[in-house]
């Protein structure tokens, strides 16, 4: 397999799982016109970061955003194994609250 397709296939396997996370739920604090979304597992995190890494989507300074971040365990697990700095957007104000909580003080500031 070329490398675009290696490429496609792994960003097809990230939507994919990025996919997995929505359910069909039409509860949420947006009346129903987004599905709600179940918190990233471990197994997602890991396979998020190995994708990141084998095919290069770190640059110099590199920025990584999470849309739907929801609690920012994603953001915060991509700063702190990777040590880039990391971006969580959310429309919920309780879930940004909340991720903005579990920052730990180490990663708080970091770009």
């Amino acid at each position: 397999m070329g490398s675009a397709s290696r490429t496609a296939s792994a960003l097809d396997s990230v939507g994919i799982a990025h996919y997995a996370r929505w359910h069909t739920s039409r509860a949420g604090s947006l009346g129903g016109r987004l599905a709600g979304l179940r918190p990233a597992t471990e197994e997602l995190i890991a396979e998020l970061l190995r994708l990141v890494q084998e095919f290069g989507f770190v640059s110099p300074a590199p920025v990584f955003v999470d849309l739907g971040s929801g609690d920012g365990r994603v953001v915060i697990a991509v700063a702190r194994r990777l040590g880039i700095r990391g971006v969580g957007v959310e429309m919920d104000p309780q879930l940004v609250r909340q991720s903005v909580d579990e920052v730990p003080e180490s990663l708080r500031g970091i770009g």
